[in-house]
């Protein structure tokens, strides 16, 4: 558009897609503030779009980036709740395996990988006016973004109705994000057929560009050296010609020195943000001349301090529900306690929202407003049902239990809307199996039932006084259990249960004098569990806690003694009942990046007259069986004990996102309760423990290696661990 004599040139800016990399654009923004030029147009593609939306809506660079340094890319980059959105008891499994649903009942892998609820959120909150159909013309800075049309891969030119839904559409790259139907349109990442929109600024009405690109060059035929590269080259030829036809109307175009980082570089975020405020910088004199130039010839322009257009509350007048069985409708709205001609913030919607995605059932839940003449609004919400079953599997190793692959089912909403229905085997080394139904009982969804069948095998080290392995024993581990539980909140419940167990002793290699045998008993208990934590591996800050209290009874026991030199003994120890208390806690405090931590583990029996038989079994740096006392100085089964007491502190140094290293002391004190039958040949009562943890948290699960130290044999020992725990007893 050719501007009339004397009328100052409009300014258009164009950033382009490229997924993380894109990130880099916001150093262009803040250059661009700098040097106080007034962008009147503003277009962009997939990250572009979402920066450019921003950017749109009345954000500075600054702003913008401040966002991305407290974005949460895990839980944006992810269909699940966040873990510290879950209530309690669905906290168990999360992030322990990787879930396919079963749809028709075949694996279905979908259009898409990620819905992304929290990205819904995320943009529905940062462009709260324009969550609903306007004109992209209206905005603070007019803006339009682009799409693909799955179809038949036509350019989608995004330039009204409800913004979020634009941007959502624009950056759904396929195979990663889900498509966004539209109309009539079911669209997909816009950067497959445009990716650098610099047409799109100046049909709009711009003069002069400023081409902002993170796209990676079209490879030469000498650089192609692997099938993926030819593969990508190929398919990208169209967007490739279209770029070259883009750059050419560009008046200064920036790209950035970030080839080593890729599309999903989303963990390298400040670093990639960083890189892009360094050639902001280098630009600055570049654009700094722009705006000397321009004021010269067409007089000085003030710059315009834009603030961003956001609503802080919603007066809703009716609430409209898409896509939910009508039977669920009412129950569900009392749930979320949406109540219509109510007030509520933006914030209070979100979390309402999140709350509700936390049940697990809903694979995404947003909204959108319509305007009434009234000033109040009418809120629209659009639910997705999750698929109802998926299956599971996981896999890990860890030093104690050896190698094992998970594999299991789970299903929501068998019994009622909100129940949860599980069952999973652990094939390996030492084969565990478990089945587990969770129901709520009341509508206010703070009561519920909780029935589990689980067992295995476990086999494990029998160690001396020195701390020297000398046998090995098998453990086989039946239990029954229902507990009632209460939900004071997300974060807390108490609870009261019974559990039948069934544990049978059988030595493998005979050293030392162990038992040959089995028991049967009851456990009936009242505990309480509280979990704030911000992930379920290496928090950041946060509390856990696991107390119970119970009396065990109905016990019945059959056992032997065999040793090397004598024929099996008939052990006949009193079947009496005695109380027994558990206590597990870890306390994570953010220093900076990195964490400081502190744990205690109590196991206390109170009368047990049983050498080994219902003993807890005190070593190792991760549970991975039942009635495990941790102490990170030795291996797991190092002692025996019917009481013991572990104290840990540490700091764990945090040097990414993933990769961790911790290190503290411990101590051990055990033999505590003197009316306990003690188990012979133990060490001393008291013991320092020392350990240095490495750790990666990978895609299937955290990757541990850990160095321990004890003052009894003054020895080093390595552990290591692989995924998640495979045991499901504990």
């Amino acid at each position: 558009m050719s501007q009339q004599q004397g009328e100052r040139p409009r300014i258009g800016l164009t950033l382009s897609g490229g997924g993380a990399k894109g990130i880099a654009h916001i150093g262009l923004l803040m250059a661009i503030d700098s040097a106080g030029i007034n962008v009147d147009y503003v277009s962009g593609t997939s990250m572009g779009a979402i920066v450019g939306g921003l950017y749109a809506s009345g954000y500075n660079g600054k702003q913008i980036a401040d966002m991305v340094r407290s974005m949460n890319w895990n839980r944006i980059l992810t269909n699940r709740p966040g873990y510290d959105q879950l209530l309690l008891p669905y906290r168990e499994n999360y992030h322990q395996y990787i879930e396919i649903p079963i749809v028709d009942k075949k694996l279905y892998f979908g259009t898409g990988l990620l819905e992304s609820n929290e990205l819904w959120l995320w943009l529905t909150n940062h462009f709260s006016s324009f969550n609903k159909d306007v004109n992209f013309a209206e905005l603070p800075r007019p803006f339009r973004c682009v799409a693909t049309r799955l179809d038949n891969g036509d350019v989608i030119i995004l330039e009204e109705g409800n913004l979020v839904e634009a941007i959502r559409a624009s950056m759904a790259i396929p195979s990663v994000f889900t498509p966004v139907v539209l109309g009539e349109n079911v669209l997909i990442d816009g950067g497959l057929v445009r990716n650098f929109p610099v047409s799109e600024v100046i049909d709009m009405g711009a003069d002069l560009v400023i081409g902002s690109s993170v796209t990676d060059q079209q490879l030469s035929s000498e650089d192609l050296s692997t099938p993926l590269e030819l593969i990508t080259q190929i398919a990208f030829y169209s967007e490739k010609r279209d770029y070259r036809k883009q750059l050419k109307a560009t008046d200064i175009y920036v790209d950035y020195p970030i080839a080593e980082y890729h599309a999903g570089s989303f963990s390298s975020s400040d670093e990639i943000l960083e890189i892009g405020i360094q050639r902001g910088k280098e630009m600055l004199p570049s654009l700094l001349r722009m705006k000397d130039s321009l004021d010269r010839l067409y007089g000085p322009e003030e710059f315009r301090h834009l603030k961003p257009v956001t609503l802080e509350k919603l007066h809703i007048q009716n609430i409209h529900v898409e896509d939910m069985d009508s039977t669920d409708y009412s129950d569900f709205l009392m749930r979320m306690d949406f109540r219509e001609n109510r007030e509520y913030t933006i914030e209070q919607i979100t979390e309402k929202i999140r709350n509700s995605f936390a049940s697990g059932i809903f694979r995404k839940i947003n909204y959108s407003f319509h305007e009434n003449p009234d000033s109040t609004v009418n809120l629209n919400l659009s639910f997705k049902r999750d698929y109802r079953t998926r299956a599971r599997v996981g896999l890990g190793y860890n030093a104690e239990t050896g190698l094992a692959i998970k594999l299991g089912l789970g299903r929501h909403s068998l019994l009622s809307l909100f129940s949860s229905s599980s069952i999973g085997v652990s094939i390996g080394e030492n084969p565990h199996f478990y089945a587990d139904q969770l129901l709520f009982l009341n509508k206010s969804k703070n009561l519920l039932a909780e029935a589990s069948l689980k067992g295995g095998l476990t086999e494990l080290n029998v160690f001396n006084k020195n701390l020297a392995a000398t046998g090995l024993f098998r453990q086989a581990n039946l239990r029954a259990e229902l507990n009632l539980l209460k939900l004071i909140n997300k974060d807390f419940l108490l609870g009261i249960g019974t559990r039948w167990e069934n544990l049978t002793y059988k030595p493998e290699i005979q050293t030392t004098v162990r038992p040959k045998g089995k028991v049967k008993f009851l456990n009936s208990y009242a505990g309480l569990k509280w979990n704030n934590q911000d992930a379920p591996y290496n928090p950041h800050r946060g509390n856990k806690m696991d107390v119970e209290l119970g009396w065990i009874y109905n016990q019945n026991s059959r056992f032997s003694v065999i040793d090397n030199d004598n024929d099996p003994e008939i052990l006949d120890y009193p079947d009496q009942g005695y109380f027994t208390f558990r206590y597990y806690s870890a306390h994570y405090l953010p220093v900076r990046r990195h964490t400081f931590y502190y744990k205690m583990n109590w196991g206390l029996h109170f009368g047990n007259r049983h050498p080994f038989v219902n003993d807890f079994l005190v070593g190792g740096n991760d549970f991975v069986i039942r009635n495990q006392i941790l102490f990170p100085g030795f291996r797991l089964n190092g002692i025996s004990t019917s009481s013991a007491f572990m104290g840990q502190i540490g700091m764990r140094i945090n040097f990414s996102s993933k990769f961790s290293l911790g290190a503290g002391p411990s101590f051990l004190w055990y033999d505590i309760i003197g009316s306990n039958i003690k188990a012979p040949e133990q060490p001393k009562r008291t013991i320092g423990g020392l350990n240095l943890t490495a750790g990666y948290e990978s895609i299937i699960g955290p990757i541990e290696v850990t160095l321990m130290y004890n003052t009894i044999n003054n020895r080093i020992t390595t552990s290591f661990n692989f995924g998640y725990s495979m045991n499901f007893s504990n």
